[in-house]
């Protein structure tokens, strides 16, 4: 008992001096758990603990420092301005290193080190080392704490799984920090004041986009049935599709309600033949049922849609035909039902035929499968009468066809010529438009009264969208605002970008700067060609850069395409 004591005490001593529960439990040679339980029995001491060696100081701060070692942020990991955890850490020219959007802020008032108070270069370099140490000290953290917190009181729980929760949605939509969000969240759900609802649909949600079903399936096993009815309204479509998908194996309840909320779904829009098919196919499967539900539901949609099932009336059996039989009979009936089981009437009320085309089949069929008897013929007479009056209306809409079809024949005929005339004009337009398609414009001009460039840094290039100077040739404007990396001090730089090889002269206005080159855009490889120094840094707000193309000459081309009135 004292040689047990006597590790505990060390264990607790660990804690306090700030290992993990992961290097305790590895010291120990035992699972990351027990050490919590070990700390948390510590305040548990008895009389007998103390002769031991136990004292009520170290048993309160053993679990107390753990939990404060989790919600603590390592000084070196903080931004000497915000006292935060850094995103984006950057060294400055001090050598300190600041979070990005904190010194950049202290720029915009002063050149003066935060820290030693000195001016210093506006320049900042990554610092990716400390990045990763940081991204390795959350995950550390995440991983540690989720281990953790099941066996803490339900307030420590929740002050860690908020902080890890914090850490870990910073790196949605990541897969793996969906996998660690959705066991967070399932601890989450075990506490008291969790809003149980809100939680679940998340949770199902994730495990739904890492495309990991066996978590899902043991999650919604483990959900109430009012969690679970509360929870298929607000999951989309594709949802709640990869969830029958996934319940298939599972014959359970929760699969025929997943089943139910899908053909619903599916029953809202049947324009497509293929979802028409799907919902049929889950009908059949659990025609079945001892309700005879789901029999009468596959009936109401034979009667309505025979004819784009293409369904094998001779092997479906005698009851879910009767029904069939039943709503052919009393259409208002099967719209109560339809509106029952699939929320929607199925279009039922709406189609212009009731009973609908094909109906003569399902009576065919129901009576071969009858004895020989008084109802066996009054369905092959109620079958042949609805043939008859099929083929009479089908022989009327195929007269009145072929008056619309002789009528329209020479309209035809007419369209026909004058779409001959309409190709004929469109090829003589293409040749224009090929001819006056060699210089598409001269002048283009970029508004930057929409940017604001003051977060930009010296090398940050912004590039306008792209344009045709020539036909099969496009350029772009590229814009360093704080100037390339050998600009003069508060100069912006401007360059022309072409994509293709070719000489090319332009001039560059802005307010009162203006500048003219001509370049080869295919000497040394350099498609891009402009000024180190155009215009003031601070003259960019609300200004507007416009490039006048004066002449463009293809490469391996002797044609130098000129704009109007410019000279050679």
């Amino acid at each position: 008992m004292a040689e047990e004591n006597s590790d505990e005490s060390k264990i607790l001593r660990m804690s306090m001096m700030g290992m993990s529960t992961d290097q305790i439990a590895e010291v120990f040679m035992m699972d990351a758990a027990e050490v919590v339980k070990i700390l948390q029995r510590a305040k548990k001491f008895t009389s007998k603990d103390q002769k031991s060696g136990y004292h009520p100081e170290d048993s309160t701060q053993g679990l107390d420092s753990m939990v404060k070692r989790l919600m603590t942020d390592p000084k070196e990991f903080c931004c000497p301005i915000s006292h935060e955890l850094m995103k984006d850490p950057v060294v400055a020219g001090d050598g300190h290193t600041y979070e990005r959007s904190c010194i950049e802020g202290c720029f915009r008032t002063n050149a003066k080190s935060p820290v030693t108070g000195v001016v210093i270069t506006k320049v900042l370099n990554p610092n990716q080392h400390l990045k990763s140490n940081i991204m390795s000290f959350k995950e550390n953290t995440v991983t540690e704490i989720m281990k953790v917190a099941p066996g803490l009181p339900p307030k420590l729980t929740a002050k860690l799984l908020a902080r890890a929760e914090e850490f870990v949605r910073e790196q949605l939509p990541d897969g793996s920090a969906r996998r660690n969000l959705s066991s967070l969240l399932l601890l989450k759900m075990k506490l008291p004041d969790t809003n149980r609802n809100e939680t679940i649909q998340e949770i199902v949600s994730l495990l739904v986009q890492i495309r990991d079903d066996g978590p899902l399936l043991q999650f919604l096993h483990k959900a109430d049935e009012s969690e679970r009815l509360a929870l298929l309204p607000n999951l989309s479509e594709e949802m709640i599709a990869r969830l029958c998908t996934a319940m298939q194996t599972s014959p359970t309840s929760f699969k025929v309600l997943i089943e139910k909320e899908y053909i619903c779904r599916l029953a809202s829009n049947l324009g497509d033949t293929e979802r028409l098919k799907k919902m049929w196919d889950l009908l059949l499967a659990n025609s079945m049922d001892e309700a005879g539900e789901w029999t009468r539901a596959a009936a109401v949609v034979l009667a309505a849609f025979l004819d784009r099932l293409e369904a094998p009336l001779k092997e479906l059996d005698q009851e879910l035909l009767t029904f069939a039989r039943a709503y052919l009979e009393a259409r208002q009936d099967a719209v109560v039902f339809a509106e029952k089981f699939f929320k929607c009437d199925l279009g039922i009320s709406t189609l212009p035929q009731w009973p609908p085309h094909g109906a003569g089949k399902i009576l065919s069929h129901l009576a071969f499968q009858l004895s020989f008897g008084e109802e066996k013929v009054q369905l092959l007479v109620e079958a042949q009468t609805l043939d008859r009056e099929e083929a009479q209306s089908f022989q009327k809409k195929c007269e009145e066809l072929q008056g619309k079809n002789a009528e329209q024949q020479k309209g035809i005929e007419d369209l026909t010529k004058l779409c001959e005339e309409l190709r004929r004009r469109c090829g003589d337009l293409e040749k224009t438009c090929q001819i006056l398609q060699v210089l598409s414009g001269t002048s283009f001009s970029w508004d930057f009264s929409a940017y604001d460039f003051s977060n930009f840094s010296q090398g940050e290039r912004k590039e306008s969208d792209k344009f045709q100077i020539c036909s099969g040739i496009t350029a772009s404007i590229f814009l360093y605002p704080k100037g390339d990396s050998q600009s003069s001090p508060g100069q912006a730089a401007v360059y022309l970008n072409v994509d293709k090889d070719a000489k090319v002269k332009f001039r560059c206005r802005a307010g009162r700067f203006e500048k003219t080159q001509e370049s080869d855009f295919s000497k040394d490889g350099n498609q891009a060609w402009g000024w180190l120094d155009f215009i003031d840094s601070s003259a960019l707000r609300g200004a507007t850069i416009t490039v006048d193309v004066l002449s463009v000459q293809p490469a391996n081309s002797s044609l130098k395409f000129l704009a109007p009135g410019a000279k050679v």
